[in-house]
């Protein structure tokens, strides 16, 4: 049994101030096969759209004017209508600050990614948003790469003697 998502059916609705991004966003979910792609511009044709018809997943950019991404997401998620209020969204941003990821989150998205997209990670989130259904994204702090935390022995007595050097080399006494 293949589990490979169809992509063709899928009906998606991208929400992007920016054209190159809208052409980039585009053509990666066309060559995962998808074929009913809307581009929204702003957050108020984003709405009306939605008023139109619900699409499958909404790809949405959190900075936009003169409504923002995280704006439309609240005013989704307010929605009388409860096909609108509880459609899939997928928050695409550059801004993967905690507390952006953790507005993200309140506000009721179900994924997030960051900016610049990854191919492999838009079709992973998507996959995982319509087979396994929406998920609240995990907030983690970052890790810090083993040994950056501590300077090793070596690294302390190189800048201990480099630091020594430096301050005999300008010193008004001269060399000690």
């Amino acid at each position: 049994m293949d589990n490979t998502l169809e992509f063709e059916p899928i009906q998606f609705l991208v929400v992007e101030d920016n054209e190159y991004m809208q052409k980039i966003v585009k053509t990666i979910l066309a060559t995962f096969g998808a074929k009913d792609i809307h581009i929204a511009s702003s957050g108020k044709e984003a709405l009306q759209r939605l008023s139109l018809k619900i699409p499958d997943i909404i790809i949405i950019d959190w900075a936009m004017k003169p409504m923002s991404g995280i704006d439309l997401v609240k005013a989704i998620r307010a929605s009388k209508n409860p096909e609108i209020a509880k459609a899939p969204i997928l928050m695409l941003t550059g801004h993967s600050e905690r507390e952006n990821v953790e507005e993200a989150v309140g506000a009721g998205i179900n994924d997030f990614l960051v900016k610049p997209v990854s191919p492999l990670l838009l079709y992973k989130r998507i996959e995982h948003i319509l087979k396994e259904g929406p998920r609240t994204p995990e907030i983690t702090e970052p890790q810090k790469p083993p040994g950056l935390s501590k300077k090793s022995d070596q690294g302390k007595q190189a800048e201990s003697e480099s630091s020594n050097s430096d301050v005999n080399m300008i010193s008004d006494e001269g060399p000690a």
